[in-house]
């Protein structure tokens, strides 16, 4: 199960092998650390015990913290992985070759359009035939992908083809109707910050996927390189952000998003988010019979396995809408 800390004043402890949260000496919730899978604090004023902490790396279960605008803050994860030499020696290589890194690349932003194809062509079985239209313009994405010849070609054709993309998010489905306009990153709206705040989750897993597979998640290929930023998760993610997407999608169906007044998701958005995102988590991968976080993490052991052999990668392609 996932523990989720969402609310001011409150503490994380640890007694008796069981987690407890409380407020102040109120008790609010106690579950077994043995039970528990991840612990997400969606709160700048909690308080984590360093006892929790040290048993929960013992016990293999990662601690996130989320910022109340989808920014992951800090991931806390337990022990060290395994055999990286031989996968950070490949890693660098790969991004210190010009075609190697190009080629790498490419994996993930087919994997992103692939993606959200799928997306498109499941969505039009409730908001109308032109999303599977907008679905077929992008599968000529395709082969202009594979024949890009520059990093910089291939971030084009992908800011290209995420117009087109999101055109058809504002005009066909529940978004626009909601007074979604554009996908802009940090755009302070209410379903831009909400799409924030998936795409943080949806880091976070990633993140912890790569650093399982032994992988260094702040050297990549596509994204930009700079102080503390995890390039290699960012790349990583592309492939899945339709995941957070729909989950954003399937909540503005049901609720609005709701924000304080310095811009940032209410705690019954962010609690609501985090329970639509943990559902998606759990549910079966289209066209697996793995869920979404076990398709992920054998993503990114597929992934060191190709740039230590030198072979090929794809996300795994969701099938079946």
């Amino acid at each position: 199960m996932r523990l989720v800390v969402v609310g001011p004043g409150l503490s994380l402890g640890l007694r008796r092998g069981q987690v407890e949260v409380r407020r102040g000496r109120e008790l609010v919730e106690r579950v077994p650390l043995s039970e528990v899978d991840v612990i997400v604090v969606s709160s700048s004023s909690a308080s984590v015990s360093a006892r929790l902490l040290y048993e929960a790396g013992r016990s293999g279960v990662p601690l996130y913290f989320a910022g109340p605008r989808g920014d992951l803050v800090s991931v806390v994860l337990p022990g060290t992985p395994t055999r990286t030499a031989d996968k950070y020696i490949a890693q660098a290589e790969w991004r210190l070759n010009p075609g190697l890194r190009l080629r790498a690349a490419k994996w993930f932003v087919k994997g992103k359009i692939r993606g959200r194809v799928w997306l498109l062509k499941r969505l039009s079985r409730g908001y109308g035939l032109e999303l599977r239209d907008t679905a077929w313009g992008l599968e000529a994405y395709y082969a202009r992908v594979v024949e890009a010849s520059s990093i910089d070609e291939l971030r084009l054709l992908e800011a290209e083809a995420g117009r087109r993309y999101w055109a058809s998010i504002v005009e066909y489905t529940v978004l626009g109707e909601k007074g979604f306009r554009a996908r802009i990153p940090r755009g302070g709206d209410e379903w831009n910050t909400a799409l924030d705040y998936a795409y943080g989750l949806l880091r976070g897993v990633c993140h912890r996927s790569l650093w399982l597979a032994g992988l260094y998640p702040y050297m990549g290929f596509m994204h930009v390189e700079k102080s503390g930023r995890p390039s290699l998760t960012l790349d990583f993610m592309e492939p899945y952000r339709w995941l957070a997407e729909w989950t954003v999608l399937k909540y503005a169906a049901r609720k609005d998003v709701v924000l304080e007044p310095d811009g940032s998701l209410s705690r019954e958005t962010r609690s609501g988010l985090l329970k639509a995102w943990f559902k998606m988590e759990e549910s079966r991968y289209p066209g697996s019979r793995y869920d979404v976080r076990g398709v992920i993490v054998r993503d990114a052991w597929r992934l060191a396995s190709a740039l230590v052999d030198g072979g090929d990668w794809s996300a795994l392609p969701p099938e079946g809408w």
